[in-house]
């Protein structure tokens, strides 16, 4: 019993110091973090703005070239893709921009409006998750 307590405290232990590391790495890439969500802000600021089915088809068009920017921000940030918490936040963000929320867009605009408020809450739950992160890792201490 003492044993299997010991081993549960150090894999405690072991998460936390993980977690501290990659706090005090997105500390050191916070810029670089602002910059690519406000850029994903935007793409889908612009899905957002769309008023008709032509111009949601030309800014998913459009997302190819910005996938393709965020992903070399993403590399910049993390090249090895092992050192940064929001990793997976950012690819759901892009997979979304990608189709998902341009094929929801285009329901909304067709009177269908529930996939686009479901994804547009998906997206904003991505966005609030990176925000708390970077504010979590901006007031962390050097190690």
């Amino acid at each position: 019993m003492a044993g299997q307590k010991s081993t549960a405290q150090w894999h405690e232990h072991l998460e936390e110091e993980e977690r501290e590391r990659k706090l005090g790495y997105d500390r050191r890439k916070l810029e670089q973090h602002r910059a690519l969500l406000a850029l994903l802000r935007g793409a889908r600021a612009r899905y957002d703005r769309a008023p008709s089915e032509r111009e949601v088809l030309s800014t998913r068009a459009s997302m190819r070239a910005l996938a393709d920017n965020a992903r070399r921000r993403i590399e910049d940030i993390d090249h090895w893709g092992v050192n940064s918490n929001l990793l997976m936040d950012y690819a759901a963000m892009l997979d979304a921009l990608a189709e998902s929320y341009a094929q929801a867009k285009l329901a909304s605009l067709r009177g269908e409006p529930a996939a686009l408020e479901a994804e547009r809450a998906e997206f904003v739950a991505h966005e609030h998750k990176i925000e708390a992160w970077l504010a979590e890792a901006a007031e962390s201490e050097e190690q």
